[in-house]
């Protein structure tokens, strides 16, 4: 008996032995991993950071090298062209507009109800979300469109189809 369990008790002790090895092994490649990941997401942001230091570098050789009128289209493009010197100035509102504005005038023009922006939106795909949005406000502050509040949602409606009563 005392031989058995001499043995299970040196059998139990090298199993231990290799589980503990097993599990520091596991660890040492673990944390190895984890440096590996997190160098790796450290030149990731050094790397951001050096492309945004180049550009900004780019950026100012531009303001000594290059014509000022070139360095203020490309850091300020709205600046000059929105200014009322240029070409299809409408209330600082481009050409570009003109033709988001007439769409949604005639979708609006064409509802014989109210429509909510998101009826506006999918009856016009050439627009972007953003567009017909810019442009609804900016028809809304013209006076060209009435916004109204119907619970949780805005519905829009062309000025000139309101009816008296």
């Amino acid at each position: 008996m005392d031989r058995t369990a001499l043995r299970m008790s040196t059998l139990s002790q090298a199993n231990a032995r290799v589980t503990t090895e097993v599990e520091e092994n596991v660890t040492r490649y673990w944390i190895k991993g984890m440096k590996l990941i997190l160098n790796l997401l450290i030149v990731t942001i050094l790397a951001t950071l050096l492309v945004g230091v180049l550009k900004a570098f780019v950026d100012l050789w531009s303001v000594f090298h290059v014509p000022v009128e070139q360095v203020l289209r490309q850091a300020i493009p709205k600046v000059i062209r929105c200014s009322q010197a240029a070409p299809g100035y409408k209330g600082g509102r481009m050409d570009a507009s003109r033709n988001s504005d007439r769409l949604v005038l005639d979708v609006l023009r064409s509802s014989s109800a109210p429509l909510t922006f998101e009826e506006i939106i999918a009856r016009i795909p050439e627009l972007s979300w953003n567009q017909v949005f810019l442009t609804v406000d900016a028809l809304s502050r013209s006076g060209e469109i009435i916004l109204s509040r119907a619970g949780f949602e805005y519905q829009a409606i062309a000025a000139g189809d309101l009816t008296p009563g």
